[in-house]
């Protein structure tokens, strides 16, 4: 059985970057696993050279044109950033602010943002005795969570397509015992998100509406000729090991940044994609819908991870990949089995999507509403 699903996930990571998948049996079918879900060690980037700016006089809300592999002082990162007080014990550092909170620890690329998991791309590292951390992780995470109306003032809010991972033939995580398919969960959560997004008055689309296959590349076609504004793709994870629980939301790395898997940079890594192009609203759209699924599931926080999957590099708007739990994991395979816990589901990721939309909304204000939306959570 281990050499079937050894297999079974090279199948999977085949099938993120494009490949046809090959149907593989086992009495116990783990066929679907995220970029990351294959280790729960927290990956380090070895530090590069480190050069700090003495100063930057780049606006934040707009972004900074130092390189992005430059390093600069987290101190310098708080003023500029309206974080007031901080706060550093031994390798801990914590960012506080009128609103916002930012934890990090030094040689590790989790963060906290407001108490929900965001991975960095590169770890804090201490340099001339002052934290430091790469700009590309100050404009590509810190600049669009602290100022999210500024990261979305050039997006739209016309359409959401909502993608239900996988169908037909492909029917993506399995477990035999529990009879669950992958294929089915996401059709059914893909299905419950858009009923609510409706009672929102919000323009909303799916890429399968039935159990058929599609291809990665067909997806994203889709979106385009919907002139998506947003795109989720909702899926199920799986693990080797069985005791790996939660859930996780992965976005585009910036060009030249890691997966969150990864140690490295690679030759994929250094190659803009279509969906860089959106790389702020990215963040922002993958940390609300985080929130709200760690929020209404009272799931594992996982976080907001970095992966080149093909949807994500090749979507025509924000996009964000989400895997809502592991069908290889006991407990949470019984959980997707309730129709409550499911409503919970698909409930956080509406209300993650209503507030991006509302960030967009008040982003805009010159032009008229596409919805009429309720109240949400105005705070990223």
């Amino acid at each position: 059985m281990q050499i079937a699903i050894s297999r079974a996930i090279q199948v999977h990571l085949s099938h993120a970057r494009g490949c046809r998948r090959i149907p593989l049996a086992a009495p116990f079918l783990l066929l679907a696993l995220s970029s990351c879900t294959m280790t729960d060690r927290s990956p380090a980037v070895a530090a590069s050279p480190v050069s700090v700016p003495s100063s930057s006089s780049s606006n934040p809300a707009r972004g900074s044109q130092v390189p992005p592999q430059t390093r600069v002082k987290i101190s310098e990162v708080a003023g500029r950033y309206g974080f007031s007080s901080s706060h550093v014990q031994g390798k801990q550092i914590a960012l506080s602010g009128q609103n916002n909170v930012l934890e990090m620890a030094g040689d590790s690329r989790r963060a906290l943002f407001n108490g929900v998991m965001v991975w960095l791309s590169a770890p804090p590292v201490r340099s001339w005795g002052r934290w430091t951390m790469i700009q590309s992780d100050v404009d590509k995470v810190i600049a669009p969570l602290v100022n999210p109306s500024q990261a979305l003032r050039t997006e739209g809010r016309r359409v959401v397509v909502l993608d239900a991972g996988h169908g037909g033939e492909d029917e993506g995580a399995a477990n035999a015992r529990y009879r669950i398919q992958e294929k089915h969960v996401t059709l059914t959560l893909a299905n419950a998100v858009r009923d609510l997004l409706l009672q929102h008055d919000v323009d909303v689309r799916l890429t399968r509406t039935t159990d058929r296959a599609m291809d990665l590349q067909d997806r994203c076609e889709y979106a385009a000729r919907a002139r998506a504004s947003v795109f989720v793709s909702i899926h199920l994870n799986a693990a080797t090991n069985q005791d790996s629980c939660g859930i996780e939301t992965h976005v585009l790395p910036p060009t030249g940044c890691p997966v969150t898997c990864s140690v490295k940079v690679t030759r994929d890594d250094g190659a803009t994609c279509p969906g860089n192009g959106h790389d702020g609203p990215n963040m922002v759209l993958g940390y609300l819908i985080q929130k709200q699924l760690v929020k209404e599931t009272d799931a594992e926080d996982r976080g907001v991870r970095r992966s080149r999957f093909y949807v994500l590099k090749n979507a025509p708007c924000p996009a964000a990949l989400v895997e809502c739990g592991f069908v290889s994991n006991r407990r949470e395979a019984q959980k997707l089995l309730n129709a409550e816990y499911n409503d919970r589901i698909a409930r956080a990721l509406a209300k993650g999507i209503m507030a991006y939309l509302d960030v967009v909304e008040r982003a805009q204000p010159t032009r008229s509403s596409a919805y009429h939306g309720g109240e949400h959570d105005h705070q990223t």
